[in-house]
């Protein structure tokens, strides 16, 4: 995806990883806040855990978006592989918060289920990605187009 938004590739790194994120955020705290009800398990103020979860899913979508930017996805199911290339950066994710005892709960049921979640919550932020690039490759050939 070479010359995205004027050859500015940083900008649109941080723009569809910002998207990206908005979508990973709102997926998490209808996950954790209506489905599961795991936010009322958090021990600090609910606006400070939304702040702090807003920074970490936008550093997570700028990984998404880094990676999904620069790797050239070729042959068929390419939503398929983006989508997976996603998951996998959920499961480490998960992994690594597993490790270090990050949870709400520790049922071996709702570890699994919260682990799948990541896995397609990941998945879903890098196809944000990636119709984020491609809604702004449209914009910017329509607006070549005018110019010309």
């Amino acid at each position: 995806m070479d010359n995205l938004v004027s050859g500015n590739k940083a900008r649109m790194i941080f723009l569809s990883g910002g998207f990206s994120a908005l979508i990973m955020l709102s997926l998490s705290l209808f996950w954790h806040g209506v489905a599961l009800n795991d936010l009322s398990y958090i021990e600090f103020p609910l606006p400070m855990f939304v702040l702090m979860a807003s920074l970490v899913y936008f550093a997570i979508g700028v990984c998404l978006a880094s990676v999904m930017l620069n790797v050239a996805y070729k042959g068929d199911n390419l939503l398929f592989k983006q989508f997976s290339t996603g998951a996998l950066l959920g499961l480490v994710l998960y992994l690594m918060a597993f490790v270090l005892g990050i949870s709400f709960k520790t049922q071996t049921f709702h570890i699994v289920l919260d682990f799948l979640w990541q896995m397609t919550e990941q998945g879903v932020g890098a196809l944000a990605v990636v119709l984020y690039a491609f809604v702004a490759r449209i914009m910017e050939n329509n607006a070549e187009q005018q110019k010309a």
